[in-house]
């Protein structure tokens, strides 16, 4: 649902050359983490996936972007900065390795740890409700160095991706 409604309020360009070059790009990159996975003895967490490569037409928006289940949307505006095939293909790489590595229920269950650990100390330990303290916990103590981990993680697997696809 909130996949179709990105995709039915944003313009999308479809039909051009540089869409088909982002969908020929992201066939190749799920090709190649099919491969890794075999390769590896290991089950493909991409199997259920059901690909869909976007394009927005947004020059200001230097961004990409992959949401569970390969929903993967670029921008315009990043395909200067990748400058080549290469370049879309390291995005893309490390964007979809976020969804590989499933990172974003990672985050989920991070936080509801947080807000669960925080209710038990406001609530047992201190006897009151301190109003600021679980955002604070969350945004110093735990989520800014869980993210930089799933971060090399998605560059190291993305860049191991777009090498296997030939980029």
């Amino acid at each position: 649902p909130a996949y179709e409604n990105f995709k039915s309020q944003t313009k999308l360009i479809t039909g051009t050359l540089e869409y088909n070059n982002i969908v020929k790009i992201g066939y190749n990159i799920r090709d190649a983490i099919k491969i890794y996975y075999e390769n590896q003895g290991e089950t493909n967490p991409t199997d259920n996936f059901q690909w869909e490569f976007v394009l927005v037409d947004d020059d200001q928006t230097k961004n990409a972007w992959c949401m569970p289940g390969g929903k993967i949307a670029f921008y315009t505006g990043i395909l200067p900065i990748a400058k080549n095939d290469n370049g879309i293909a390291a995005i893309m790489g490390h964007e979809i390795s976020h969804a590989v590595a499933r990172h974003s229920s990672e985050r989920m269950s991070t936080a509801i740890l947080v807000d669960a650990g925080t209710y038990a100390l406001e609530r047992f330990v201190l006897g009151q409700r301190l109003p600021r303290i679980s955002k604070q916990l969350r945004t110093y103590g735990l989520d800014l160095p869980f993210n930089r981990k799933q971060e090399s993680e998605a560059d190291y697997l993305g860049i191991i991706f777009s090498n296997l696809a030939g980029y």
